[in-house]
């Protein structure tokens, strides 16, 4: 059965114009960091914690992903997953890296999603790691 880890950490979908810089410490102390840049803007989801200072931003995301590496020849392993959460009109925002699938979903629907997903999914949570 397919392994969901939810991670205890909460966090932050910011958004910068293409000319402001973003703070370098978020790649070294976050958990997770993810930056996405184009024509129009800058944005990325890293923990909460670490963007206090960032006006534009979207607090109170949680996250889970699919455990162990997923080759790019796998498919549909994502989409029930997120159909599940969008019959129950619950929000979010996905990051694909080279090894997995990340989802994000507001925190207070955490225990909503949970209950959408355990029955198909084997549930793990992870502990917050202590970074910086």
């Amino acid at each position: 059965m397919t392994q969901l880890v939810f991670s205890s950490a909460n966090f932050s979908i910011c958004k910068f114009s293409c000319q402001e810089e973003v703070p370098p410490n978020l790649i070294k102390n976050s958990s997770f960091f993810c930056m996405s840049k184009t024509a129009q803007e800058v944005s990325l989801i890293a923990e909460s914690r670490f963007v206090t200072e960032i006006p534009e931003k979207q607090d109170g995301w949680g996250m889970f992903y699919i455990k162990g590496e997923i080759s790019f020849a796998v498919t549909g392993l994502l989409s029930p997953i997120l159909e599940r959460m969008a019959e129950a009109k619950i929000s979010i925002c996905t990051v694909s890296t080279f090894n997995t699938d990340y989802v994000f979903f507001e925190n207070k629907h955490k225990n909503s999603v949970i209950d959408l997903l355990k029955n198909n999914y084997t549930i793990e949570e992870e502990s917050q790691k202590t970074s910086g």
